[in-house]
Order: C-alpha cells, then sequence, then structure tokens
C-alpha cells in the first residue's frame, strides 16, 4: 500500500527536474559537470563510492538500486550524497 510503480515515479517527476543543466545528477546516474561534460556512473546497489575527491572538496554518493532478471548489472540511482568542503559537511538523502 502506497507503494508506486517505477513508471508511476517517472510520470510524477517527469520535467521536476532538469537533467540537462550543468551540476545535474540523473538517471543510471548521469552527471553534468560545470563545464558540460556528461559522464555516467555505473556502480553496485548499496554501495559508497567517492564521486569527487580534491585537495578542498569530497563528494561521496551511496548508490541504491536493483538487478533484473537478465541484466549484467545493476540498475542504480543516488540515494544520498555526502559533501566535505573545507570543514563543512552536507548530506543529502532520500529517506527511501
Amino acid at each position: 500500500q502506497g507503494q508506486f510503480s517505477d513508471d508511476e515515479l517517472m510520470k510524477i517527476f517527469d520535467g521536476f527536474s532538469d537533467c540537462d543543466k550543468p551540476g545535474a545528477v540523473c538517471d543510471d546516474p548521469r552527471f553534468i559537470g560545470g563545464d558540460g561534460i556528461t559522464f555516467y556512473f555505473h556502480g553496485q546497489k548499496d554501495r559508497d563510492f567517492c564521486l569527487v575527491s580534491e585537495t578542498n572538496l569530497h563528494i561521496n554518493g551511496h548508490f541504491i538500486g536493483k538487478r533484473g532478471d537478465g541484466m549484467k548489472r545493476d540498475f542504480t540511482w543516488v540515494q544520498s550524497i555526502g559533501v566535505l568542503f573545507d570543514d563543512h559537511k552536507l548530506f543529502i538523502g532520500a529517506k527511501k
């Protein structure tokens, strides 16, 4: 009860974010840097990954997902992001 199918969620969030602008993180996941260059990250579900590591900036992402029948890899999406900048810490995450 209260659960949405993947198709229903896509309809709800269609147009919610602009996945083609610099700084966007969308899909499986697709990142667009400040310079407009797009790269795709294929991780594993229920794992943490370092997405950016610089002298004064560190960004980690926690990926969740599933693997369907016949799939060779996990279908993943970003559940949460952690950012360390100087002595500042920021966490953004979905509850489910």
